[in-house]
């Protein structure tokens, strides 16, 4: 069923408008601190790295979540289908900044984005891979990703009960 995977995967990201966005690449979990005037001076903001291991865990957790139920799901005794969809929920929007041939462009602030990973299948002993899609939605906005799930969950639905009417 990776057909019905891949065309799950792309209805979600035209139901939630990210189909003309490209993927998130690369991550960096930046702090700003505002500090106060000091003798009537204004002191400008504060910067600092704190590199992506937080935010990669989170999308690290959804993953293997998302593969954790699958694979119970494969090998469960009921007759279903099952669609899984990793999502990493962010606390607050953040700053997409694009990089093309070394070129930066301005800072878009977004409250969703989609990333391609790879990861081992089946453990990895194989050498095979999986490119799920993760997505990163910002809490505010869940709503509307309830409802572009909804569509393609009902998509879904239609194409596995046709598959079985065949």
């Amino acid at each position: 069923m990776p057909e019905l995977e891949r065309a799950a995967a792309k209805r979600l990201l035209h139901a939630t408008g990210m189909d003309a966005t490209k993927p998130l690449v690369a991550f960096d979990v930046i702090s700003r601190t505002v500090r106060e005037k000091k003798a009537g001076h204004p002191v400008g903001p504060e910067y600092r790295l704190l590199g992506d291991r937080r935010l990669f865990d989170g999308i690290d957790s959804a993953v293997k979540a998302a593969f954790h139920w699958r694979e119970q799901n494969l090998y469960g005794d009921s007759a279903y289908a099952c669609l899984n969809v990793p999502v990493c929920v962010l606390a607050k929007p953040f700053w997409d900044i694009c990089i093309d041939g070394g070129i930066m462009a301005e800072p878009e602030v977004r409250e969703c984005g989609y990333q391609v990973l790879s990861y081992p299948a089946g453990g990895g002993s194989d050498g095979k891979t999986v490119h799920p899609v993760v997505i990163l939605w910002g809490v505010h906005d869940l709503p509307r990703l309830v409802v572009a799930l909804d569509d393609v969950f009902e998509s879904f639905r239609v194409e596995i009960q046709k598959a079985f009417a065949e």
